[in-house]
């Protein structure tokens, strides 16, 4: 982690830093330290992040579980977040096709994780531009699985009954 000098991002729950390992990768290493929630938080992101493989998903490559803190190691992505390329003056401004492909990339992923293999249904829980990093390509990964849930609940998939309307959209 360079002594963890280089912060490549800052989250609610962890702290990610960009790490060089002796084999000369690099690896984003995401740091949980602090109270049992936070714990559970980081075993939560473990446990999700172990169940698939899909290659637009950031890929876990390690990790480190201690009492008092949890470490997360992904592959790097080199490219930043969605929301740096769409707000930020100084990224890149990507095209309409560029864009298109990675909404596509992406519904693809979600697409992934809710109907899932081996009847494994993940839930998100944060997709937002800033959950969504770009690789030397301009290929999206989703990243940040600290709020993912496994299964949908009533909440996020209607009931199956025949009576009413389905819902349509988001609860809320």
């Amino acid at each position: 982690t360079m002594n963890f000098k280089e912060v490549i991002g800052v989250g609610g729950y962890s702290t990610v830093y960009l790490a060089k390992f002796p084999n000369k990768a690099l690896g984003a290493v995401k740091v949980y330290n602090g109270s049992q929630r936070l714990h559970q938080v980081f075993k939560n992101e473990l446990e999700i992040n172990q169940k698939f493989d899909h290659p637009n998903i950031v890929k876990l490559t390690g990790y480190c579980d201690e009492r008092e803190e949890g470490v997360l190691v992904f592959e790097y992505i080199p490219k930043g977040n969605l929301q740096e390329h769409l707000h930020n003056s100084k990224s890149v401004t990507l095209t309409w096709k560029q864009r298109i492909s990675i909404a596509y990339q992406v519904a693809h992923a979600l697409s992934y994780l809710h109907e899932g293999t081996n009847a494994l249904q993940i839930v998100h829980g944060d997709i937002k531009a800033s959950n969504i990093i770009l690789d030397e390509h301009l290929e999206p990964r989703l990243c940040d699985f600290g709020l993912a849930k496994e299964g949908f609940s009533s909440m996020v998939k209607p009931p199956s009954s025949s009576r009413g309307i389905p819902m349509v959209g988001s609860p809320g």
